[in-house]
């Protein structure tokens, strides 16, 4: 039997790292420290940044950001880049800003970096939400920074070529895109692979039940995917434990 010559390890993190490098250049200057990049399943979380998390043996020191591939092979290119840049302002302040705020916690000099370089933070992903905070996600500035460096990055060819199989559900969440978005940039990533085979065990596809959030009063229920479930009193579509996700510290 022929020998794999293909490094999925090498190849998925290049491609994760030459994205981070070019937001790196075109958004920020290119005055950020190169990162340790991670894949970490969390729950309901699609990346953290970790602050001076790792060390080499002069006692150079480097932080983390972390991906969470099993969310993210259920979303976009946009999302993951989404994630890259959110975490890489966390980044920006933890080398740049003037101030350290605790843990987890997203405050104003955060935020109005995001909002410099294209994203808008809120606590709901979407218009109208608070920009600082704790569990904080964000949305792309119409014609922003951040969307016209992401259309380049795709119609230069970008893309991912190894996804997640342990992925919760196919159900996408609907957000609120900005005009003039490459398709392929708001494409679900498991798009790209009509062929990927499910999960198994002992011969036997593996089935998982999920949650699914009221989005307003925040009422839970667990089901298989793919259900479509209202919430009688905020008359609101429960949203899967896949379509919506927090970025963390």
């Amino acid at each position: 039997m022929k020998r794999q010559t293909v490094n999925p390890h090498s190849e998925l993190y290049s491609q994760l790292q030459k994205a981070t490098e070019i937001f790196n250049d075109k958004l920020f200057g290119g005055e950020l420290n190169l990162v340790v990049l991670t894949l970490q399943r969390g729950k309901n979380t699609a990346g953290y940044f970790s602050p001076d998390q790792w060390s080499n043996t002069h006692g150079k020191l480097a932080s983390e950001i972390a991906i969470n591939p099993t969310y993210l092979a259920n979303q976009s290119l946009l999302v993951l880049f989404q994630t890259l840049v959110h975490e890489l302002c966390h980044l920006w302040q933890h080398q740049r800003g003037l101030s350290h705020p605790r843990s987890g916690y997203h405050n104003q000099e955060w935020a109005e970096k995001m909002m410099e370089v294209g994203l808008i933070p809120s606590n709901t992903g979407k218009p109208g939400g608070k920009r600082v905070g704790q569990r904080m996600a964000d949305y792309p500035a119409p014609s922003g920074k951040f969307i016209k460096v992401s259309n380049e990055l795709v119609k230069s060819g970008f893309g991912l070529k190894w996804v997640d199989r342990d992925f919760k559900s196919r159900e996408i969440s609907c957000r609120t895109i900005p005009v003039e978005v490459e398709d392929e940039l708001n494409r679900p990533l498991l798009d790209s692979f009509p062929e990927l085979a499910p999960l198994t065990k002992n011969g036997r596809e593996l089935k998982r039940k999920i949650k699914y959030c009221c989005p307003e009063c925040g009422a839970k229920v667990w089901g298989k995917s793919g259900l479509s479930i209202i919430c009688e009193g905020c008359n609101l579509k429960l949203l899967s434990e896949a379509s919506e996700a927090w970025h963390t510290v």
